[in-house]
């Protein structure tokens, strides 16, 4: 296959899953039907994806997912604009009030006025949540109840933390990928690294083959190999930075189609 083709290819299935969509939407709902044309269309023709989006949303006001679709487009280069995010990540926010897409796009924009306002909603709709992704969402509210917190109540805000983590223990997240995962966000903001280092090995476990588990691989071995100083020995340098090509051959052999792999091959300098 030539280069380039299997990356063409797969973007031709994402426009024939678009297009398969679109098509048993159309009987529904016209609005859906424009909608997704003009998803389909942000990354080629992102401009007129703008166009069609504002439209739609002209006569349908009422349709987030059109909302969600435009504070992509406006967290652009081209097409970057600050106050167009603010605008409908909180149009979308007021039409889907518990989900927790609305709670994540909030957090990206890192506003502590609006980070205070929503977390405890967002920490209410956490708690009532059953089923396999009752563990989603956990690091956005952390995130979220810190920015609005000044450095000096994050002390208090760890023990709150704490409390939540045994709760998703107790809940089974040391049975889910996805609770592992809030527990290693978790224990690093409070900075229990033996906590850490347990859902890692247990995430790893569990998920031999995931991308969660090359990130967290990745993590433990810079922790359990620390850097020597630019002014040490050069020995210690040279031994460190052959110490990391052999694990990076190794996570290369492991997991072959990923760029993050790979990438851990590049030449290290100081």
């Amino acid at each position: 296959m030539p280069p380039g083709a299997k990356v063409r290819l797969r973007r031709l299935q994402n426009l024939d899953e678009v297009e398969a969509e679109k098509r048993q939407s159309e009987a529904r709902d016209p609005n859906i039907r424009e909608y997704l044309t003009a998803r389909a269309l942000i990354g080629r023709k992102t401009a007129e994806a703008k166009t069609l989006l504002e439209n739609l949303i002209g006569r349908a006001p009422g349709l987030p997912q059109a909302h969600s679709e435009l504070v992509d487009v406006f967290r652009r280069p081209r097409f970057k604009d600050p106050l167009g995010v603010r605008k409908h990540v909180l149009e979308y926010r007021r039409l889907c009030p518990a989900s927790i897409e609305g709670f994540s796009m909030l957090d990206r924009m890192a506003d502590s006025a609006l980070s205070r306002e929503a977390a405890p909603l967002m920490r209410r709709v956490l708690e009532k949540r059953a089923g396999e992704n009752r563990f989603d969402g956990w690091e956005t509210l952390w995130k979220m109840e810190f920015r609005a917190l000044p450095a000096s109540r994050y002390d208090s805000e760890r023990d709150v933390v704490r409390k939540d983590l045994q709760r998703l223990k107790a809940d089974g997240a040391l049975r889910s990928r996805g609770g592992l995962e809030a527990l290693i966000e978790g224990t690093t903001l409070v900075q229990d690294e033996a906590g850490q280092t347990a859902a890692e090995s247990a995430l790893i476990a569990a998920s031999p083959n995931s991308r969660a588990a090359l990130v967290h691989t990745f993590s433990a071995w810079r922790h359990a190999h620390k850097r020597p100083a630019d002014n040490g020995a050069e020995e210690q340098l040279q031994a460190y930075y052959l110490a990391w090509y052999d694990a990076a051959c190794e996570w290369v052999a492991r997991w072959p189609r990923s760029a993050l792999a790979w990438l851990e091959l590049r030449p290290r300098t100081r």
